[in-house]
């Protein structure tokens, strides 16, 4: 089951389980260019975050905490531990 929910204007797509209650999908796993082109929206070009991650599909606490790392000169300590997905994993 799929409900369409409507954040600051953008429309995004919440998979229910469970008998329609909302959970969490797993983890996304971003790479370092799509981080840096995501900040660079916001910082650069003057996008606000929510418009920024609803026009990139990512949550906008994710592109914040970018946003945030970036400013501190942090971006490149961001997602260390995580390993990228193989098509196995997919």
């Amino acid at each position: 089951m799929v409900r369409q929910v409507e954040k600051s204007g953008c429309q995004h797509s919440v998979k229910l389980r469970n008998g329609g209650i909302d959970e969490p999908n797993p983890k996304a796993v971003y790479t370092k260019e799509i981080r840096e082109e995501a900040v660079k929206l916001v910082i650069a070009d003057g996008l606000g975050v929510s418009e920024a991650a609803c026009q990139l599909s990512i949550s906008m606490k994710t592109l914040a905490n970018w946003v945030g790392a970036a400013k501190d000169g942090k971006l490149e300590n961001v997602a260390q531990h995580q390993r990228p997905l193989t098509e196995v994993d997919c």
